[in-house]
């Protein structure tokens, strides 16, 4: 029988993505995440796998956490230009950090050269487009915006303005700028 882990794995892939949604993929070695973690290297293989499977693990956690609450939030109930409004305050509050979105991080970084990291950011788009587009059509259906657009089209939009916003976020653009990009997006919507 093995020895017990010393470690909580949860805790450990916290402390991972912390240093993957900071530096990025590539900049983070093995060693770097042994720092971080505080968890021996042999033990992160032997928990995790290689490097590339505990990114993997970390962008789960991350669309877990991050993208479940963003679509948790568009799924209240309430007018949906409020619903939006708060949804968008919410990304825009979430840059304070300056580290910007670790899935929209991770497509600039690592898309068109890694199938699993563009199947992950492929499903948490799609699952961000689909519930703009629901909020959307309920608020179209309510009066509440405009119908010269299909509410897919607006989902299309409105995630590709969070996605602009993070990236900005990252670039340490001003709350004030982000703020201003995400109420110009809520007008279009009249």
């Amino acid at each position: 029988m093995g020895r017990p882990r010393q470690f909580d794995p949860e805790q450990t892939l916290d402390r991972a993505l912390d240093l993957f949604w900071q530096r990025g993929y590539e900049a983070t070695s093995i060693q770097d995440l042994v720092e971080a973690t505080g968890v021996n290297r042999a033990s992160l293989y032997a928990t995790f796998g290689d490097k590339h499977r505990l990114f993997c693990a970390v962008l789960d956690r991350y669309e877990d956490r991050a993208g479940s609450a963003l679509v948790e939030a568009l799924e209240r109930p309430g007018p949906a230009r409020e619903v939006i409004a708060a949804a968008l305050e919410a990304v825009v509050a979430a840059q304070a950090k300056a580290q910007g979105c670790l899935m929209a991080n991770s497509a600039v970084e690592r898309y068109g050269r890694c199938a699993e990291t563009a199947s992950r950011v492929d499903r948490s788009v799609e699952r961000l487009r689909a519930a703009f587009s629901a909020v959307v059509a309920r608020g179209q259906r309510e009066g509440d915006i405009s119908p010269r657009h299909a509410a897919p089209a607006w989902g299309n939009f409105l995630t590709s303005v969070v996605q602009g916003i993070s990236v900005m976020g990252r670039a340490q653009r001003s709350q004030v700028d982000l703020a201003e990009a995400a109420a110009l997006a809520l007008s279009a919507l009249s």
